[in-house]
């Protein structure tokens, strides 16, 4: 199996870790923004 680093395919490979990490940004913050703060703490 041959390996092609071409500019097509690094850019690919970093468009989707800068999706994921957003992703994996925004979701838990969104999350945590609904939260009522008393009961955010209280739950820990």
């Amino acid at each position: 199996m041959e390996l092609f680093l071409s500019a097509g395919n690094i850019s690919l490979g970093l468009l989707v870790s800068v999706g994921i990490g957003i992703l994996a940004g925004i979701i838990p913050a969104v999350l945590a923004a609904n939260l009522d703060p008393v009961i955010a703490i209280r739950a820990k």
